[in-house]
């Protein structure tokens, strides 16, 4: 009987030492990946899609909600309420980005926005009933200075939020900029 209990305890432990090893790979490669891509982050078009479940009404573009929204983003990372990645626009007279995404600076937003418009397409069955439809692809996503254009100018493309700031952001934060204005 004790020889019993020896072995199903050494079992125990071994599983045990098993299962810290699978955890601590598994640990090991997340750095690894986090490190490949980046943080953990949330596209700027699944952020929206989060935003409509929560009641933001992005369906219609005369409500204003989605310039609202845009203003708000902007607000968060010069706040430093949310962190942003892009990917850098090169400046070598073509239309180059870069590769990796690359975290935009808080000081970015003081002269610049998201161009909130670039993530929708806009049909319209008449003159006064405009429907907003998201694009299928989050690069399509950009920001804008609102100085003027220089060689200098930086823009990101494929905007990213860090999902965490998101999530907490939007539960928090952007309520403020929410509800719909009569024009």
């Amino acid at each position: 009987m004790l020889g019993f209990m020896v072995a199903l305890l050494f079992s125990i432990v071994v599983g045990m030492v098993v299962v810290e090893i699978v955890c601590y790979k598994e640990r090991k490669r997340k750095k690894e990946l986090d490190a490949l891509l980046g943080p953990s982050v949330i596209s700027l078009l699944d952020l929206l899609k989060k935003a409509s479940k929560k009641g933001w009404v992005f369906s219609r573009l005369e409500n204003g909600e989605l310039l609202r929204f845009g203003i708000a983003l902007r607000q968060a990372g010069e706040c430093e309420e949310a962190r942003f990645w892009g990917r850098k626009e090169l400046n070598n007279g073509a239309y180059e980005v870069s590769v990796r995404l690359t975290e935009i600076d808080k000081e970015y937003w003081r002269n610049n926005s998201i161009n909130i418009l670039s993530t929708t397409n806009h049909f319209s069955a008449d003159e006064e009933d405009i429907e907003t439809i998201f694009v299928e692809h989050n690069f399509s996503t950009y920001t804008h200075s609102h100085l003027q254009w220089s060689e200098e100018t930086q823009i990101y493309t494929d905007i990213h939020i860090s999902k965490t700031d998101a999530m907490k952001w939007l539960k928090h934060k952007a309520r403020a900029y929410k509800g719909i204005d009569e024009y």
